[in-house]
């Protein structure tokens, strides 16, 4: 773009501005753009089409701890139980119907410890918003769930400190999904991850982020101080995300992260996998 294009860019933008007609129109463009994108990275909330369990596919065979924060009534760890039976996992759960659900679930499973507590960037006592039938849209988040949620208060507790209290000195995986919370969950995890002791850590994203004052921004940001490459997960696998070119959008979708030798490690599994011979 030249100078004088992007001068008479801005001259455009600065008489449209001035249009409340073409003001409330450009704010509708923009809702619909940010749900392009939301659907181009995540079509389908449904773990087998919008890449999550391909996700864990990539990691079989390399995970034998994990950690479920948000685990609502244990679908996530169901499956990683599945590919890694002989792995030990921690739930964090904060609403009781649903952590209910997980003891009963997970009863014959003495490799499984269930927390029935919200994790979050320190420990205290905060608002709980629980809807009805273990909805997984209850949140820590005021506005973000359904306006008939209950309030209660339920305990939080940091990352970091449950991984020291268990003894846990590394966990393979870490799936957040806090319904809004989940940037402070990442912040309760600094100890951790300024060790590295979190090989890959998975979170959700979406407009409840807004609501709690978080950015994508500020997760990419925070990451990559220790050392973690931040990726968007797709039904195609986990690619780059240029933050720089698609910023904050606020619509669902997962990211992962990873510090760049566990990268290598998965690209040196799937080349190994893609050339692998036949055998009859």
């Amino acid at each position: 773009m030249t100078k004088r294009s992007g001068w008479l860019i801005d001259c455009v933008q600065h008489l449209a501005a001035r249009s409340p007609l073409l003001v409330r129109m450009a704010s509708k463009i923009r809702n619909q753009a940010e749900a392009v994108m939301g659907y181009a990275l995540a079509p389908s909330p449904n773990p087998e089409k919008n890449g999550e369990d391909s996700l864990l596919s990539l990691f079989r065979g390399r995970i034998e701890s994990f950690v479920d924060v948000g685990a609502n009534i244990g679908d996530w760890s169901a499956r990683v139980t599945r590919i890694a039976p002989m792995a030990v996992g921690i739930l964090f759960e904060p609403n009781p119907a649903a952590a209910d659900a997980l003891r009963a679930r997970f009863s014959d499973n003495k490799r499984i410890t269930i927390i029935q507590a919200a994790a979050s960037n320190k420990a205290g006592r905060v608002r709980f918003f629980q809807e009805a039938a273990c909805r997984e849209t209850s949140s820590l988040v005021p506005g973000s769930s359904n306006p008939n949620a209950i309030q209660i208060e339920v305990r939080t507790i940091s990352l970091s400190e449950t991984l020291h209290e268990m003894n846990w000195s590394t966990v393979d995986f870490v799936k957040i999904d806090a319904e809004g919370n989940d940037f402070d969950v990442l912040q309760g995890a600094k100890e951790s991850l300024q060790k590295r002791a979190i090989r890959v850590l998975q979170f959700e994203y979406n407009a409840a982020w807004a609501l709690n004052g978080s950015t994508l921004a500020k997760a990419i940001r925070f990451l990559d101080e220790f050392g973690y490459s931040t990726r968007v997960i797709t039904p195609k696998g986990p690619i780059e995300y240029n933050y720089s070119e698609f910023r904050d959008f606020f619509r669902y979708c997962n990211f992962v992260a990873a510090p760049p030798n566990v990268w290598a490690e998965v690209s040196a599994g799937r080349r190994r996998s893609i050339n692998a011979p036949e055998h009859s």
